[in-house]
């Protein structure tokens, strides 16, 4: 019997079964635990292994960064239990990093890269940053680019810090520990149940071969998705909560993205390499879309901007128009009313609601392009009732003095 005959029949055994079984939930765990336990159980190894160090010494986090720190967790109201399970440190690099979770009892790291500290482009220290080992000519366009990129305002530096602490507080390490065991156990249980329905063992093996391979990446496909859906939607979500931080965040948002999409644009251009980022300052993904991407992320916030723009100049118009007098102000009433009784109308004609809500506004699923129809009204209501309240009470005062005089 050929050495190949006795590996398939050693398979095609009980003992054999039990052992790739065995063999399966050993590497099902491991994938867990390389996924999960440096954010757990090793957070802090992990944590000296990115941290920024000078001398052999780990860099102490600066004053004015610490207070900024500090500004981020009240902004997000965190309780004292969160804020005593956070710690900041400093990175090399130039990204953010965050390590744990406040959903686990080891704790939550936010990594702050050295470029924080600066406030001005002559204080970066040009002469220690280097990009893959290699100086960078700071008069090069991308030179230049990188310079401009790396100071933050204090603003766009409390922006990042809030979004690295938002990521902080789901459930987002578990999942995607979570995903490669599943996807491992599923690969286990097709290739099993279907070997044994089937009878695979008497194929030959470039069948077998062929199939645990159509299997294995029906199985990889499955794990990417969760993984990277998980990640683009944890992006999502981050940036809808700073964005309903209000406005100074929405402007900061606008900026601390820009200066991402152009350091990794001054990158691709130093090291002329294309593989990393793409032209658009993006990362640069073959197949597969890890995270959201930073022109995506800057784009909502371009958007969310234009549209609190927006809101706020149809708000000026109707401050001014009430500033013209009462009768102005009637007009609106009546105009803003008929404007609603009409789009209801069309709704009520056309059956359709895509356009139209019930009340009249138009219908805007995420983003409000402009002021609701039905606040407009009911500012120039408010005014109105304003008004002849004031002219009644002039009215009062004026039989009362009557009154006296008499």
């Amino acid at each position: 019997m050929s050495s190949q005959s006795r590996i398939y029949n050693f398979f095609a055994s009980t003992t054999g079964k039990q052992f790739s079984l065995y063999s399966t939930g050993f590497v099902a765990l491991g994938a867990f635990a390389v996924k999960y336990f440096p954010h757990t159980f090793f957070s802090q190894n992990y944590r000296e292994f990115v941290a920024c160090y000078k001398d052999g010494i780990e860099k102490r986090v600066p004053d004015a960064i610490m207070k900024r720190f500090e500004i981020a967790q009240d902004i997000l109201k965190l309780s004292d239990y969160e804020k005593n399970h956070m710690s900041p440190f400093m990175v090399t690099g130039f990204d953010t990093v965050h390590i744990g979770s406040l959903k686990v009892r080891f704790g939550a790291l936010t990594g702050i890269p050295t470029n924080f500290s600066y406030t001005e482009p002559c204080e970066i220290d040009k002469a220690n940053i280097m990009i893959r080992g290699k100086s960078i000519d700071w008069n090069s366009n991308g030179g230049k680019r990188l310079e401009q990129s790396l100071v933050l305002t204090e603003d766009e530096q409390i922006f990042a810090l809030v979004r690295e602490m938002i990521q902080l507080q789901d459930d987002k390490i578990l999942l995607k520990s979570i995903y490669p065991t599943g996807a491992i156990a599923l690969y286990y249980i097709l290739s099993s149940g279907i070997n044994t329905k089937f009878n695979l063992f008497i194929r030959p093996l470039s069948f077998r071969l062929s199939f645990y391979m159509i299997v294995g990446l029906f199985c990889f496909g499955i794990y990417s998705f969760l993984n990277d859906y998980t990640q683009v939607s944890a992006d999502g979500n981050t940036d809808q909560r700073l964005a309903a931080l209000g406005k100074g965040f929405i402007e900061a948002g606008v900026r601390f993205y820009a200066k991402l999409l152009n350091k990794n644009i001054a990158i691709r251009d130093l090291t002329n390499d294309d593989s990393e980022y793409t032209a658009l300052g993006n990362e640069s993904f073959i197949i597969r879309r890890k995270r959201l991407p930073l022109t995506l992320r800057k784009a909502f916030f371009d958007a969310k901007l234009k549209e609190l723009n927006q809101v706020s100049a149809d708000g000026n118009t109707d401050q001014r128009l009430a500033a013209l007098g009462k009768g102005f102000i009637e007009a609106g009433v009546r105009f803003y009313a008929k404007l609603l009784n009409k789009n209801i109308a069309i709704r009520d004609l056309t059956n359709d609601d895509s356009e139209y809500t019930a009340l009249g506004n138009e219908s805007f699923i995420i983003r409000r392009k402009r002021l609701p129809l039905t606040l407009r009204k009911a500012f120039f209501d408010a005014k109105l009732k304003e008004l002849n309240q004031v002219e009644n009470e002039n009215i009062s005062g004026v039989h009362k003095n009557d009154k006296f005089n008499e």
